[in-house]
């Protein structure tokens, strides 16, 4: 598939699901990456039930927003999570609302103590 083929299936796929970023896997990240390459990220997100303490949540959301730039150390796949957190800032926490699911009280608290959200 040529380049700007990949790059037009890519802009599609995110402009379609939500739960998909574009991130920049670099080069030499991996054994078989030559060169940077354009890739398609997925949000991952922890699902709880909406009962689950505020707290407990909290430390979770916080801890792994907090720790952005230490897990790439652990796998060089984590280097583009920060840049996953970044639609928070643009779009709010719908930016992390998929399917009509609301955030849970304790992450929202968590990203606007972390300066990802207002």
């Amino acid at each position: 598939m040529a380049r700007s083929a990949a790059k037009a299936n890519t802009e599609n796929i995110v402009s379609e699901a939500g739960f998909y970023r574009k991130v920049n896997i670099e080069k030499n990240a991996f054994r078989s990456v030559k060169e940077d390459a354009e890739q398609i990220g997925v949000v991952n997100v922890i699902v709880t039930y909406d009962h689950v303490a505020e707290e407990i949540v909290y430390e979770m959301a916080k801890l792994m927003a907090e720790n952005l730039d230490a897990l790439p150390k652990l796998n060089p796949l984590f280097k583009t999570t920060a840049s996953l957190f970044e639609p928070l800032r643009t779009k709010g926490a719908a930016a992390f609302e998929f399917a009509g699911v609301p955030l849970h009280p304790g992450a929202l608290r968590a990203y606007q103590e972390l300066g990802w959200l207002k």
